[in-house]
């Protein structure tokens, strides 16, 4: 989750949305087009391998604190992308957090765009949970964006496909150096698919299919969730490091997905 200085809740994150049929702001403010959404995410029968299937049992506590998952979260992204391994190195060692628990938010994670001139603030609430260690992959990777594109607001999705990217690294990185944790990191991942590509998608179908005057934040995890795979498989860690730092202009980075036919 991520948001913009004193704005607090999902429905108020980086832009506001006047006209009726919100959906098509939003559509907007991504530059994204309903086509494109069709293409990739009604048409075709997602992949299976993302989907969720598989993730059964429950979500296994790690002998890993907090901090711990901080840095090792720090080591997977300079590996993944050593363009950005200065920023990575800032976001480790300087952008405030908190690992404790938030009631007032409800216990959800959130990285907190201070503006321009202050580094953000990460909380990230945490008990050990392999899905734990991988929303500190997530928010740290918000916080390097930030770092990373300080000049301008990066547009919603590319925000959280940015954060995805950073799970994804963290994925690969466990699989060749902590290959003990990668398959409940793995199933944990599956896990956040189940969400983000079934109850997330539902909402994104339904504003596709019939608009909305209300905004739905979770409009951003389905795109960017396939578009974190595409990257990973796709991308070099130069291209990546451009992504990350792209700020309003990631669209364009990202037109090469959005002119394909599937």
């Amino acid at each position: 989750m991520y948001i913009i200085l004193n704005m607090t809740t999902k429905t108020n994150i980086c832009y506001s949305f006047f006209m009726v049929d919100i959906f098509s702001d939003w559509l907007r403010a991504n530059s994204l087009d309903s086509q494109f959404l069709k293409r990739n995410l009604v048409d075709h029968p997602l992949p299976f391998f993302l989907i969720g299937l598989g993730a059964g049992g429950d979500d296994r506590f790690l002998d890993l604190s907090g901090e711990a998952a901080w840095e090792m979260v720090a080591e997977a992204l300079t590996a993944g992308i050593p363009e950005l391994s200065s920023l990575i190195r800032t976001v480790r060692m300087r952008v405030p957090k908190s690992f404790e628990a938030n009631e007032e938010r409800g216990g959800r994670a959130y990285t907190y765009d201070r503006g321009p001139k202050s580094l953000p603030f990460v909380h990230c609430p945490y008990k050990g949970t392999a899905s734990d260690v991988l929303t500190v992959a997530h928010e740290f990777s918000h916080a390097l964006q930030i770092v990373a594109s300080r000049r301008t607001a990066m547009p919603p999705m590319a925000r959280e496909l940015c954060a995805f990217v950073g799970e994804r690294l963290l994925l690969t990185w466990l699989r060749d150096n902590q290959p003990s944790l990668s398959p409940f990191m793995e199933t944990a991942w599956l896990a956040d698919n189940s969400s983000y590509l079934g109850t997330s998608l539902q909402s994104l179908v339904r504003a596709l299919e019939d608009g909305s005057d209300v905004y739905d934040y979770a409009w951003n995890y389905p795109v960017a969730r396939l578009l974190a795979h595409a990257v990973g498989y796709e991308w070099s860690s130069g291209k990546t490091a451009l992504l990350f730092k792209s700020g309003a202009k990631a669209p364009s980075h990202l037109a090469e997905f959005y002119e394909r036919a599937h």
